[in-house]
Order: structure tokens, then sequence, then C-alpha cells
């Protein structure tokens, strides 16, 4: 299964920075970042978009492993909430798509 996750770097409610890391896709494939600044939960390619598609970035390329890895995720800015979720390419997938656990990014001031 996909697993995307985020680590956080200094307190868990005064976030400096993260780092967000997409893992278990398939080798060499194209990937796709949906953000939102809110929720949406769209049926999509057999599954649910979490974040309405408001800004859809990329493509980027998975690794030999699968994996994605964006360092340096400045905190603060906030309130504010992200919505973000991995749309992967995958052949084997219903639809020719895989995606990512949606996950919601909560900036403090």
């Amino acid at each position: 299964a996909l697993e995307d996750t985020i680590a956080q770097y200094a307190s868990p409610h005064l976030v400096k920075f993260a780092e967000l890391l997409l893992e278990d896709a398939s080798s060499f494939s194209t990937a796709f970042l949906v953000l939102s600044l809110s929720q949406a939960n769209l049926p999509f390619s057999g599954g649910t978009l979490v974040p309405a598609p408001d800004i859809v970035l990329g493509p980027v390329f998975t690794d030999g492993t699968g994996s994605i890895f964006i360092p340096g995720l400045a905190g603060g800015g906030g309130p504010a909430d992200l919505y973000m979720q991995w749309i992967i390419q995958d052949a084997g997938a219903l639809f020719g798509r895989s995606m990512s656990n949606g996950l919601a990014l909560h900036f403090q001031p």
C-alpha cells in the first residue's frame, strides 16, 4: 500500500520545517501532487480524492524504490490547513492510477 508521511521538526505545535515522503509507489512512475485549502472527498479512479483539485503539481517521478522525497517545507504562516494527496501512474491499478492517503497539514502562526 502507498504510504504518504510528513516528518515534523521542532515541537508538535510550532513546526519550523517538515519533509514530505511518498513510499511504496511503483518505481520510476509519473506522479502528481494535488493541493488545496479545502477538503473535497471526491470519487476519483475507484478511490477518494481528499483535496479539492485546486492546484496540481507535476509531473514528478518516483525513484527506483517508488519514493518521492521533498525536504524543507516551511512551517508557520497560519492558521491555515492544506490538504494534499499524490496520484501516481500505476499500470497494475484500477484505471491505471493509484493514490496515496490524503493528508491535512495544519499551519500555525
